[in-house]
């Protein structure tokens, strides 16, 4: 799988980087740091793009919105990198990772969000 890129930026810039097999922040000046969470809910693969996220929410309807500003991201929903995307099907689901809050940009697909979790798993 090839190397995604989320940039946020806020108070300062933090860069993840999601692998196959691993996700863990590049650089990090004064911005959000990761926290161990674990959420429950359901999950949908991306609108479109090389299908290396899902996006996360409260209701068996989630979507991805697709959108390209975070002040657009619903407040409800979490953009997804799992640790192996192979591993992970649409439905109920309750996942553990890290969750980064701020502004995030998917490089591949040009998808904005306000949360992100990454390092996700199925618990």
């Amino acid at each position: 799988m090839d190397r995604r890129k989320f940039v946020a930026a806020g108070a300062g810039v933090l860069a993840v980087t999601a692998t196959g097999a691993t996700a863990g922040i590049l650089v990090k000046t004064a911005g959000p740091v990761g926290e161990r969470v674990t959420l429950s809910g359901w999950i949908a693969p991306a609108a479109r793009g090389p299908g290396h996220y899902f996006v996360l929410g409260p209701d068996a309807g989630v979507i991805d919105p697709a959108i390209n500003s975070t002040d657009q991201w619903p407040r409800q929903l979490t953009l997804v990198l799992p640790k192996d995307t192979q591993v992970l099907r649409p439905g109920k689901v309750t996942l553990q990772g890290k969750l980064y809050r701020g502004k995030f940009k998917d490089e591949a697909t040009g998808h904005a969000a306000s949360a992100v979790m990454t390092e996700a798993t199925i618990v």
